[in-house]
């Protein structure tokens, strides 16, 4: 994901939902953001559009940021449990 991803994210949370309710963004693979994207995702993460989640998902956590990092919460996913990541939007509720 480059910056120019991050932005047009940033756009899209802007936009206020037609039946109001909660959004939520899942960035896959953010391990592999550059540095430019991730300093625009810290801004993101620092202060979300009301009502909005953000799920990054990752391998590890030592390619992001230690300032995205600490603006997280870490969640593990056992790699037996990998399979079962369908299950996990009604796992979290």
């Amino acid at each position: 994901m480059r910056i120019g991803q991050v932005r047009a994210l940033q756009a899209a949370l802007r936009l206020r939902s037609h039946q109001g309710g909660r959004r939520a963004a899942v960035i896959a693979d953010a391990e592999w953001l550059n540095l430019e994207a991730q300093n625009a995702l810290l801004r993101l993460l620092e202060e979300p559009p009301e009502d909005t989640t953000l799920i990054l998902v990752a391998a590890g956590a030592s390619g992001l940021l230690a300032t995205v990092r600490s603006r997280c919460q870490r969640v593990v996913w056992p790699p037996a449990a990998a399979g079962l990541a369908e299950d996990a939007p009604e796992a979290m509720r």
